[in-house]
């Protein structure tokens, strides 16, 4: 059974014990809009003590300390209630009982997402004009949006998200508002709900709105200070667009399912801004890959993203201007796919990012099949050649550490590790030097040009 259908039960059988139920908030608006919704969260007058023993034949587990809220089969099932929509950690409004839809309706954030819907009965109830809102794709805060940021000021994020997501625009009203209290996304919302946020943008047809939308009403800078600086930027002669269009366009190319290489490609220039300089009378950002990559760790760190994934976007940064061509020799290539390896980057990811990065660029000419397939078809050589085992790492090579300090007659410690990396630098000149009667010769003649 479907998360709709068990919705969709559930509701049936409440109110055919005289009970009200609806699906509501988010649920509403992606069934109004004409999408399938990934959570049901259905509403109801039933109390919840009721609500558990309607269903006691069913898997229910309560939820909530003051609040009490049923699970049922993965559904929430809640009594109508104030102030349940906040999530803000300074919010001293405690969760009440609701005696009406409408008054359970009126502290949701926007009123796309203040809208409830019965399949039951095929009631609809949407005192704030929803569905208006929705068909004019208008974002506009439920009832006055001074209290509604009040109540919790990440909605001035969710707010800009919600635009992406409809790519729509603001109410005249809910911009001046957003404008204006703009600061409290540095002061009062927490970086762990900014990151996600920005994940769940990243999921959307065009992300870059959610992005143009932050800097529209000047919270930008708050979040992202090496985004905000991209904007309007002059690209350079090798460009047709500003920095932030640029970055704009990679990011909405890249795949939606692959999130942090998608945030890779909104995030993959920051570096210029501050790189910038002149160079035979035209904008140069020598070395920008490489100062981006330390503003990326530095913001990311900063909204909490964790280890791993602070970790894949500050590489992708690094190595996004590698090039491989043609002419590009066998030993770069393999240079090449030692350095993703050693930053755990997907010569994949890599590569797409690179046709993404290409495909923003206006002036330049795309990435054309040909040029894709041979570039996929150097990468394979080194990486499956035709005689020898692929070496990218000191643990693809014949010889280790225990051959490394019988050879030499050395203790472990990071003397045997320098002469491995060493090595493995020699074989990566010429792979079939992995032999091991070879690598013992080296190591030795390693040591002895250095006694």
């Amino acid at each position: 059974m479907s998360q709709e259908q068990k919705a969709t039960a559930i509701i049936r059988h409440l109110c055919e014990q005289g009970w009200e139920a609806y699906i509501a908030g988010g649920a509403a608006r992606d069934i109004l809009y004409g999408e399938t919704p990934d959570d049901y969260d259905v509403v109801t007058s039933a109390p919840y003590k009721v609500i558990k023993n309607l269903f006691k034949d069913r898997k229910v587990s309560i939820v909530g300390t003051s609040f009490k809220v049923c699970i049922i089969d993965g559904i929430e099932v809640a009594t109508y209630r104030k102030n349940a929509h906040f999530g803000h950690i300074d919010n001293n409004c405690p969760v009440e009982k609701a005696e009406t839809i409408q008054d359970d309706l009126a502290s949701r954030d926007l009123t796309i997402n203040a809208m409830a819907f019965c399949p039951y009965n095929g009631d609809i109830v949407d005192e704030y004009n929803g569905r208006k809102d929705l068909k004019n794709r208008i974002i506009k805060f439920t009832g006055n949006p001074e209290d509604r940021i009040d109540e919790d000021p990440c909605r001035i994020i969710r707010a800009c998200r919600f635009l992406a997501k409809i790519e729509g625009r603001f109410d005249p009203e809910t911009f001046i508002k957003l404008k204006s209290n703009r600061r409290l996304v540095k002061e009062k919302v927490a970086p762990e709900r900014i990151r996600l946020e920005i994940m769940k943008a990243l999921q959307y047809l065009k992300p870059s709105l959610f992005f143009d939308a932050l800097h529209d009403i000047g919270a930008l800078e708050y979040i992202s200070p090496g985004f905000e600086a991209c904007y309007g930027y002059d690209g350079g002669h090798y460009h047709g667009e500003t920095i932030d269009e640029h970055i704009k366009m990679v990011g909405d190319f890249l795949p939606a399912k692959r999130p942090l290489l998608r945030l890779a490609g909104f995030f993959h220039d920051h570096g210029k801004p501050p790189a910038a300089g002149y160079k035979n009378g035209n904008v140069s950002f020598i070395g920008h890959a490489s100062i981006g990559a330390e503003i990326v760790e530095k913001e990311l760190k900063a909204l909490k993203f964790s280890i791993r994934e602070t970790a894949r976007v500050k590489a992708l940064t690094k190595h996004h201007m590698r090039e491989i061509t043609n002419q590009t020799k066998p030993k770069t290539v393999r240079k090449m796919l030692k350095a993703l390896n050693d930053d755990d980057i997907p010569w994949k990811d890599w590569l797409r990012l690179k046709i993404a990065d290409t495909k923003g660029n206006l002036k330049k000419k795309n990435i054309d099949r040909k040029q894709v397939r041979d570039i996929v078809l150097k990468i394979y050589h080194e990486l499956h050649p035709p005689s020898n085992s692929a070496v990218l790492c000191t643990k693809d090579l014949v010889i280790n550490g225990d051959d490394v300090m019988e050879t030499l007659n050395i203790k472990a410690g990071p003397e045997v590790g320098e002469i491995l990396k060493k090595t493995l630098d020699y074989v990566l000149d010429e792979p079939a030097r992995n032999i091991h009667k070879e690598l013992i010769r080296f190591i030795k003649q390693l040591t002895n040009s250095h006694g």
